[in-house]
């Protein structure tokens, strides 16, 4: 009796494999993804469609059975270059200034006026449509969104020594705005010119996903997604390569990808490249809609975002909704060393995990995080700021916790 019933406990109490090794070196992937040729990985010069297929291609090699999943969006996009003359100088594009992602099209010649909220509302109208009214702040200009005043012809945002993070619009705002790090600030009264041409821009965006069978249960599901997709360009010069976001987490899902072609496990897994996820989740949304039916066989959604960075740990969102999932995720992050260490973090709409959550699909959403400070600028790009600290480190543990989730032993 007693050696029946080892001979049946025999696959649990088999140690598994030892720590699987990175497939391929994880940076001439970063370096492809970033490069000029995908221009951002947005909707101008059709770098979305171009990284799509580099997706697909490589899923392919590695073994994977890949489908595409089309759906329609619209963004605004910039095919030519935006331009900003303060007097007669002209600041450097994605360095000393940056348009709002939203600005509508607009020929603007004015001139400079620092706001003061009892004088501006009593100003003739033509002033107010030939000011180029100057905030001391993104917090002050929404303070002012707020009262509905009169708007200016252009409304000058001071961001301190740095640029905030740039975004996908889905449709133009009725106000063109710019933010300029404060040396570049115009004094009053001096000559402001800026001209912005973008464009709407509607069509097809694509998930990449692959399929990779289980072995035992093949109906019970596992999906590990990442989003592929970034900001595109602002004309023809300035572009936003995505390195740490998130060419860092899409090379990561090809490398778990690549891992479990040629180690299936016992659960089916889906690998899924999401695009749009930086115009508000549109391609997960797009994917949890069209999965609707099947979504009650997921076990598990992992999601995989700014991988480039670990020396301080990660976060995991979602955790406190999964808590006996999130206590394996420890329990094997102490058991394997990958990562200093990770904190959790409630649920937010930050990533493509939510539209599963919102579905009742346990999930978690991983991210590093380190001293990288680089984040939707046209300076995150492969750097040696870009360490990977933590990038095989979190390899190991999501191969582990898969593995775990999938009922089967972790390896060590």
């Amino acid at each position: 009796m007693l050696a029946a019933a080892l001979v049946y406990l025999a696959p649990l109490l088999t140690p598994p494999d030892s720590a699987p090794k990175l497939p391929f070196a994880p940076r001439p992937v970063i370096d492809t993804l970033c490069s000029p040729g995908l221009w951002g990985r947005g909707y101008s010069r059709n770098g979305h469609n171009k990284a799509a297929d580099y997706l697909r291609r490589r899923l392919q090699g590695a073994g994977a059975s890949v489908s595409i999943q089309a759906f329609e969006m619209e963004a605004q996009v910039w095919p030519a270059s935006p331009t900003l003359t303060v007097g007669r100088r002209r600041p450097a594009l994605g360095e000393a200034w940056q348009p709002e992602a939203g600005c509508p099209p607009v020929r603007f010649c004015g001139k400079a006026l620092r706001y003061d909220s009892l004088a501006w509302p009593r100003l003739p109208a033509a002033m107010q449509a030939k000011a180029a009214l100057v905030f001391s702040s993104a917090a002050a200009w929404q303070r002012f969104r707020r009262q509905q005043l009169p708007l200016p012809g252009l409304a000058w945002i001071e961001s301190g020594g740095a640029l905030p993070a740039f975004s996908v619009a889905r449709q133009a705002d009725v106000v063109p705005v710019v933010y300029a790090t404060q040396p570049h600030t115009p004094a009053a009264g001096q000559r402001v010119r800026f001209k912005a041409q973008p464009k709407p821009w509607q069509g097809q965006a694509h998930n990449v996903v692959a399929r990779i069978p289980g072995t035992a249960r093949p109906d019970s599901m596992l999906i590990v997604g990442a989003h592929y997709d970034h900001l595109g360009g602002l004309g023809k010069r300035v572009y936003f390569p995505g390195a740490n976001d998130n060419a860092t987490g899409t090379t990561l899902l090809l490398e778990l990808a690549t891992y479990l072609a040629r180690h299936p496990l016992r659960y089916t897994v889906y690998v899924v490249g999401f695009s749009a996820e930086e115009a508000g989740l549109v391609g997960s949304q797009a994917f949890v809609r069209q999965w609707a039916d099947s979504l009650p066989r997921v076990r598990f959604m992992l999601n995989l975002d700014l991988m480039g960075s670990g020396e301080d740990g990660a976060t995991a969102v979602n955790a406190p909704a999964v808590q006996w999932d999130f206590d394996q995720l420890q329990a094997l992050n102490a058991r394997l060393q990958a990562l200093p260490s990770i904190r959790p973090r409630r649920n937010a709409p930050n990533s493509d995990h939510y539209p599963f959550t919102q579905a009742g699909v346990p999930a978690l959403f991983l991210y590093l995080q380190g001293p990288y400070k680089y984040y939707h600028s046209p300076q995150d790009k492969p750097r040696p700021e870009l360490t990977l600290a933590g990038f095989e480190g979190t390899f190991h543990l999501c191969m582990a916790f898969l593995q775990r989730m999938a009922g089967q032993p972790a390896h060590r």
